[in-house]
């Protein structure tokens, strides 16, 4: 479930942090449509909720603990999980956090290195914020899980930063490769300040994501997807109030590939949560030709091929710690 959109796309190949792009709004999801349209028969057949900006952080939405409290009082038992930096609103909004959510889920804070090194590419984070949102979370009675992305920046600081984890009452420690690179060799960006600055992967080929990137243009001969929402019933809802089958397709619809695919065959309306229930979304032609899309090439699409087919699925790999 996304919050809000405020990352910049651009066409060039560097990110540029300092303005939002017109190509992704600012958008919140309304707390009064969620609260309306994921009711207690809607929450009777879920399991679990996760909370992750696919373009910004979920605490940034005004009623974060609101939405939460929504989900503890239908559902007592529903597993939810937050994925955030860590570096926004106050310890009684944290504490509070911790509270509803307890041991019934976790919160993943995304800390990628200590303080000298985790704002390189979690530009405009506070690492003193950061930690006292976590022990304000895990005071309340949450469960905190580090989220480590390891670049060649901070991969000498991962052993440190589990240390610190352990400490601090951290129930887990995640170190993750990143996809950022694309096989390439660094990624460029323009930081807070104007400057154009890069971040290189791992140096150890044994912490790099390996990316099959003859894939990623090009539709391979075969198919056999392996689609969460098909396995998994995973579903997905923007900060646009649409509910898709995962965030990849959903991805600055209408306006790539996949969009275009999408708003040709099934017009822009038919998964508006404001206009159509769950039940009537999932039950669209959309949703119920997705599957079948999958056995023709020339309707498959891009995304669905590009990310999720199996025998050559982009998966990135984490190293799981449990420090409970």
């Amino acid at each position: 479930m996304c919050s809000r959109f405020r990352r910049v796309w651009e066409q060039s190949s560097t990110w540029d942090t300092r303005r939002p792009s017109e190509q992704l709004p600012m958008s919140n999801l309304p707390l009064e449509l969620f609260i309306n349209r994921f009711d207690k028969n809607v929450l009777s057949g879920l399991r679990s909720v996760l909370f992750n900006g696919r373009f910004g952080d979920p605490l940034v939405h005004p009623e974060i603990v609101d939405f939460v409290r929504h989900l503890r009082f239908l559902k007592p038992d529903l597993l939810i999980s937050i994925y955030t930096n860590g570096s926004l609103r106050d310890s009684e909004v944290w504490r509070e956090l911790g509270n509803l959510i307890g041991g019934r889920g976790q919160i993943y804070f995304a800390i990628d290195g200590l303080e000298d090194t985790n704002s390189m590419y979690r530009q405009k984070t506070s690492w003193g914020k950061i930690m006292s949102s976590a022990k304000a979370f895990i005071e309340g009675g949450g469960r905190a899980i580090w989220s480590y992305l390891i670049f060649d920046h901070n991969s000498h600081q991962v052993a440190e930063a589990k240390e610190l984890a352990e400490k601090l009452g951290f129930q887990g420690f995640e170190a993750r490769k990143t996809s950022r690179f694309k096989g390439q060799d660094s990624f460029k960006y323009i930081d807070v300040s104007g400057f154009e600055k890069e971040l290189r992967p791992p140096g150890e080929n044994s912490d790099r994501y390996e990316y099959h990137d003859q894939y990623l243009n090009n539709q391979p001969a075969k198919l056999n997807i392996d689609c969460d929402f098909r396995s998994h019933k995973k579903l997905f809802v923007s900060a646009f109030g649409r509910l898709w089958p995962c965030s990849y397709v959903s991805d600055y619809f209408p306006v790539n590939v996949t969009g275009k695919q999408i708003e040709q065959r099934y017009g822009s309306e038919f998964n508006v949560l404001e206009r159509y229930s769950v039940g009537e979304i999932l039950n669209s032609r959309f949703f119920k030709e997705l599957p079948s899309s999958w056995s023709y090439g020339d309707r498959v699409l891009k995304e669905c091929w590009k990310k999720c087919n199996r025998k050559h699925h982009n998966i990135t790999s984490v190293d799981v710690t449990d420090l409970g």
